[in-house]
């Protein structure tokens, strides 16, 4: 409601001499609040969609569910792995700990790169319009990547999946630093990065599941998301303290070896309720 409320400044207010209208097309710059209002919209609608299409099961449904998943894996009761009855007993399990610091750690380049990926690379890329076409792809690319790794989450176990994410987002911090001075071989990697970006909110989730059981899964999330509070945090003290003291390409560097740490940390969570084919 708020965006609805947005009107286009008068006419007398828009000097052509002003900032706006130099580096945006005046066409864009229009219409921008007619593209709010239109997000407004989409999202209110996909909200309600959503909202229409959630099914909830019953606690005996969901502890059949649970027990014909457990008769699927004959080396389940061989497995050292502790049941929790209450929410506080998952939320001060170790478990809960680790995967908490380690989507902590390695959700925040991907958003450090959101932050930083147009005021600086336009300094080695003068193209402002380029810029936005990089931004225009990477959110394609991020959304694309929600859809493929929830899809990849239902044929492989969540370590190897995690493994990929970390591996392809250490490699891209590498990169980033030799890429920026091409425009095309930049606009790939931030996309990478955006797509790679996005399996941390998917693979998250859904581990909770598989760790603490689905009864108690979903109230975990709720908590466990605190922890993309914590990488929004890192990735602003980043881009504004650390990378102007240290300079980016060290940056990059630590960031590497920041969302190295996390692939340790996972090692250390056993998976309560794989699906049946992750044996």
């Amino acid at each position: 409601f708020f965006f609805l409320m947005i009107r286009r400044p008068p006419r007398s207010t828009q000097s052509r001499s002003s900032a706006a209208s130099d580096v945006y097309k005046r066409q864009v710059y229009n219409r921008c609040p007619f593209m709010l209002q239109c997000l407004c919209i989409a999202y209110f609608i996909v909200g309600i969609t959503g909202s229409l299409l959630l099914e909830h099961k019953s606690n005996s449904e969901i502890e059949e569910s649970e027990e014909s998943l457990i008769a699927e894996l004959p080396s389940f009761g061989a497995l050292q792995i502790t049941e929790y009855s209450t929410l506080m007993e998952c939320v001060k399990s170790k478990p809960f700990f680790w995967l908490f610091i380690s989507a902590s750690l390695s959700v925040s380049f991907g958003i450090f790169a959101t932050m930083i990926f147009k005021p600086y690379g336009i300094l080695y890329i003068a193209d402002d319009h380029f810029m936005g076409l990089i931004g225009g792809f990477a959110s394609v690319a991020n959304g694309l990547g929600r859809l493929s790794w929830g899809a990849l989450m239902d044929y492989y176990p969540f370590h190897d999946n995690y493994g990929w994410l970390i591996g392809i987002t250490v490699t891209c911090c590498m990169l980033f630093q030799i890429f920026v001075h091409y425009r095309w071989l930049y606009l790939i990697l931030i996309s990478t990065i955006l797509f790679v970006e996005a399996g941390q909110f998917t693979v998250f989730p859904i581990v909770c599941n598989q760790v603490f059981g689905e009864k108690l899964g979903y109230h975990v999330i709720a908590y466990f998301t605190w922890s993309y509070n914590i990488g929004n945090v890192l990735s602003l003290v980043m881009s504004k303290t650390v990378a102007p003291m240290i300079g980016y390409p060290t940056t990059f560097e630590w960031y590497a070896l920041i969302t190295f740490v996390p692939l340790i940390f996972v090692t250390k969570v056993s998976i309560r309720h794989p699906l049946p084919h992750h044996k």
